[in-house]
């Protein structure tokens, strides 16, 4: 039986290299007939289509034998074709994104570059929507690569066309991402800034604002980590005052106890206050490894007092 998968798998991608090398003939047919003069485009437009029909027909059969990488490459000729005719940009966005789609499974970087540009093309035909999906796609990629920085330069750039596009929930979750890489990073300020900005934004939208608190919580955790407990209590009753329901939450009664134990020098209350919370909601691994942090500062204090 997998003799046979095997077989089927090969003469599809025999398949797939007969229909590739067909399209070159044709993309080169239609460079050969002056493709770039603009006094001939009419024909070797058709030409040009043509050739971007077949890659695609290869990238189909490639996608079958699961040859990723030449079905990757099959795409992006498309893709590359399909650019050439103004008309016809989506089509060239849409197979850049194929492309990508198949590099994933072989080539991140490769899979990247033709996010990039797929998102290029998505946003010069102003389908901003699509445009942001594909750049918060490029920031996740990033991000399983490990490459936080980069990561967090696309979230940014998502949550800013999703801005574009109205959509509050998608860019609100781009911005919690850099937030996120930034508190890591040890730029407390600037993952302040983000976490009361998307706060914000919830408490303004009756269908976000239930999250708010989450963010609120987040953001007083930073302040916290960058050892100022004056400024952290001024920020949990600002808090309390920009929203009415966080008063009496649990992220409210977690920022209180962590405050007042990190005032009192207290890691027996820090703890207490911890586990209170992580019964009722399980804690993610960013807030264990802010919570960490904190930690590792009292237990400094402690010794520094000792």
């Amino acid at each position: 039986m997998s003799g046979s998968y095997t077989s089927v798998r090969s003469v599809n991608e025999n398949d797939g290299d007969e229909l590739f090398s067909r399209a070159e003939k044709k993309a080169k047919s239609a460079r050969a007939s002056g493709f770039r003069s603009i006094l001939g485009l009419g024909g070797n437009a058709t030409k040009v289509e043509e050739a971007a029909e077949l890659f695609v027909k290869a990238g189909n059969t490639f996608k079958l034998a699961k040859a990723w990488q030449k079905a990757g490459d099959a795409y992006m000729r498309a893709a590359e074709n399909y650019a050439q005719l103004p008309d016809l940009s989506f089509e060239a966005a849409s197979k850049f994104a194929d492309a990508a789609r198949c590099l994933k499974n072989v080539n991140s970087e490769d899979a990247i570059v033709a996010m990039q540009k797929a998102m290029e093309m998505y946003t010069k035909e102003a389908r901003f929507q699509q445009g942001a999906k594909t750049c918060r796609e490029i920031a996740e990629l990033y991000e399983t690569m490990g490459e936080t920085n980069k990561a967090a330069e696309a979230y940014e750039q998502a949550a800013d066309l999703y801005d574009g596009e109205d959509a509050k929930s998608h860019a609100n979750q781009c911005r919690t991402k850099v937030a996120e890489f930034a508190a890591l990073a040890g730029d407390f300020n600037r993952a302040i800034d983000l976490f009361e900005k998307v706060a914000t934004v919830s408490l303004e939208n009756k269908l976000l604002r239930y999250g708010a608190k989450e963010y609120l919580l987040r953001a007083g955790l930073c302040r916290i980590c960058l050892g100022d407990e004056v400024g952290a209590s001024r920020a949990l009753e600002k808090y309390k005052a920009l929203d009415s329901s966080f008063s009496d939450s649990r992220e409210a009664k977690l920022l209180e106890g962590v405050i007042l134990a990190v005032q009192e020098n207290d890691e027996e209350s820090f703890t207490e206050a911890v586990a209170e919370y992580d019964s009722l909601s399980k804690l993610d691994p960013w807030k264990t490894s802010i919570l960490l942090k904190i930690k590792k500062n009292l237990k400094a204090q402690d010794e520094d007092l000792t």
